[in-house]
Parts: C-alpha cells; sequence; structure tokens
C-alpha cells in the first residue's frame, strides 16, 4: 500500500522528496534528534537553522524550506505518524522568517520576465538567418511551440511525434501527464497556425522534424556543435540556456528570462491583447485564478495606470 501511494506522485516529485528528506535526516543526525517521528519543537530548530537568507550565509531559499516541509509531512504520513508540520509553532516560525527576509529585501521568488510577442518577432528574425543551421531550426520550433502552446519547459521533452497530431487547422499535441494531470489521463493542446509563416510554430514544428528526420520519440532533441541531433527529449534545464540564449540575441539581459518566459509571455501577451481570462486560462491549463495572475502581473500592472486616462 505504501509504495502505491509513494508512486501516486510524479518520479521528479518522489526525487525532490528524497533529497529533502535526506538534507532534514542528516541534519538531524549530526544535532542528536529524531527525524521521523520528529516533535515539532526540531523542525523549529531545523528551520531556524536554515532560515537566514542572507547571501552567503548558508540558509535556504524560503520555496526550499516550504518544499521540505511537505517533504517531512509527508513522510511522516506515509509512515502514518502525525505530521511535525501542522503543528503552528512551526508555521509560526516559517512566517517569521518570512518576514525577517521581506524586511531586508531577501527571499523574494524571481520571476522570469514574460517574453512578449514583439521579442518573439525579433528573435525569429535572427534565426532566420540562420536557418541552414540544424540547431537553428529546433531553437525555432521550441520557441514557437512552447510560447504559443503555453507549455511548461518540463513538458517540452515529453512532446513525442506520435502525440502530435498535425492537421490543416494545426498541431493537437497530447500531453500523456503533466503537473495538473499527475495520473496520466492526458491532455490536448491546440496550437493553430500563425497568420505570419515567419513566426508561425506549426511551419517551424514542420521545418524542424523535417530536417531533423523524425518520425518517432521525442520531438525535441539535443543538437550538438556537429548538427547531430540526440534520442533523448530535452530537459528543461537546457531550454534554461538556450531562451537565454535567444534574448541575448536581441540584447535582453539574460538574467531575467528562462523558459518560463514563454509560458509567462503568452499569458501576459493574451491579456494585452483582450483575450478573456477563461480562455487563456485554459488554454494554459490553468486551474487556479490565483496562481494564473502571477504569471500576468506584467499586464495587470500596465493596464492598472491611471497616466494614459489623466492626459500625460
Amino acid at each position: 500500500e505504501q509504495a502505491y501511494r509513494f508512486k501516486s506522485r510524479t518520479s521528479k516529485t518522489r526525487r525532490a522528496y528524497m533529497t529533502d528528506m535526506e538534507h532534514f535526516t542528516s541534519w538531524c543526525s549530526a544535532n542528536g534528534f529524531t527525524a521521523v517521528p520528529a516533535a515539532p519543537l526540531t523542525v523549529q530548530y531545523y528551520l531556524a537553522a536554515f532560515g537566514d537568507q542572507t547571501p552567503g550565509s548558508g540558509g535556504l531559499a524560503i520555496s526550499t524550506l516550504g518544499r521540505r516541509l511537505v517533504a517531512i509531512s509527508h513522510t511522516h504520513k506515509l509512515a502514518r505518524y502525525e505530521s511535525p508540520t501542522t503543528d503552528m509553532s512551526v508555521r509560526e516560525v516559517l512566517r517569521g522568517i518570512r518576514r525577517e527576509a521581506a524586511q531586508q529585501g531577501y527571499g523574494k521568488p524571481h520571476q522570469a520576465t514574460p517574453l512578449l510577442t514583439r521579442d518573439i518577432k525579433k528573435i525569429v528574425t535572427v534565426l532566420d538567418k540562420d536557418l541552414d543551421r540544424l540547431i537553428a531550426k529546433r531553437d525555432k520550433a521550441l520557441l514557437l511551440m512552447e510560447w504559443s502552446g503555453a507549455f511548461r519547459s518540463g513538458e517540452m521533452g515529453t512532446i513525442t511525434y506520435d502525440n502530435v497530431l498535425d492537421t490543416d487547422e494545426g498541431l493537437i499535441i497530447t500531453l500523456p501527464i503533466s503537473k495538473t494531470d499527475q495520473v496520466g489521463v492526458g491532455v490536448q493542446i491546440g496550437i493553430r497556425p500563425g497568420a505570419n509563416p515567419a513566426t508561425c510554430p506549426v511551419t517551424a514544428y514542420r521545418d524542424w522534424i523535417s530536417a531533423a528526420g523524425i518520425r518517432s520519440g521525442a520531438v525535441l532533441r539535443e543538437v550538438n556543435r556537429h548538427s547531430q541531433v540526440g534520442v533523448a527529449g530535452i530537459t528543461a534545464r537546457n531550454i534554461n540556456r538556450i531562451v537565454r540564449k535567444l534574448v541575448m540575441l536581441i540584447g535582453l539581459d539574460p538574467e531575467k528570462y528562462s523558459g518560463h518566459s514563454c509560458r509567462a509571455g503568452i499569458a501576459t501577451q493574451s491579456v494585452m491583447s483582450g483575450v478573456p481570462q477563461g480562455v487563456i486560462m485554459a488554454h494554459g491549463r490553468w486551474k487556479s485564478e490565483r496562481v494564473f495572475r502571477r504569471y500576468v502581473r506584467l499586464s495587470e500592472a500596465l493596464q492598472n495606470s491611471p497616466v494614459l486616462a489623466v492626459g500625460l
């Protein structure tokens, strides 16, 4: 039973839980505490030991501390122990760490700057000058597909040739499993052809698989400097690297961008273009309006500005 409960999580989540618990268990052993079952006071001491957000202090990011608490809670529940993380004192310590970090200007979550339509067009213009190289075709297909499909970077490497239905009306991509579909029911994402052939994600997809000779397996793969195409799907880490490389081509600061800039970008641009919120959320598979709002912070900040209305 416990094995099945553990496997109810994705492999990525299971690995994260294991890493988090290894850190907590190691700290408990070194400091004379019991990891499982842990007392609430033990968790409080653990948070205090790694709560300093000052750079170079050896502390853990607030998001990491939050994830550690989730792992500790999950492990205790699997072992049928009461979770120490539900104790109010533990929550108060974490809130204190957040408050102090905010006052000092630390611990603020990094949010990738969204890539807007104008940015995508500029990048594509640069890539189109180099389309005799296979890697440029891959980068163009990756950028346009991730952006237009509002994909998470971790999903891009899971797209397979057999799961892409190429029709006259566009692409229908089936994701067998995703962040919001943990049990693998499958979700379909539609990508319509663009009005401009140069920035059309459907055309970019077709050009890439034709040039790379892909007829099975992962659609988006690594390409080395000798134009040799790999077998495995591209990783989220490498997508981050590629996006940062691409934004540098048009003079943007790569530190402000990541693979997440595509998903944030299509959401932000859609709001700015007047697309109804329900349509955007359905396309991007956002189930929580609160989470969705974080993605469109830029467009809402501009829309809520009264400067134009007051005649400046």
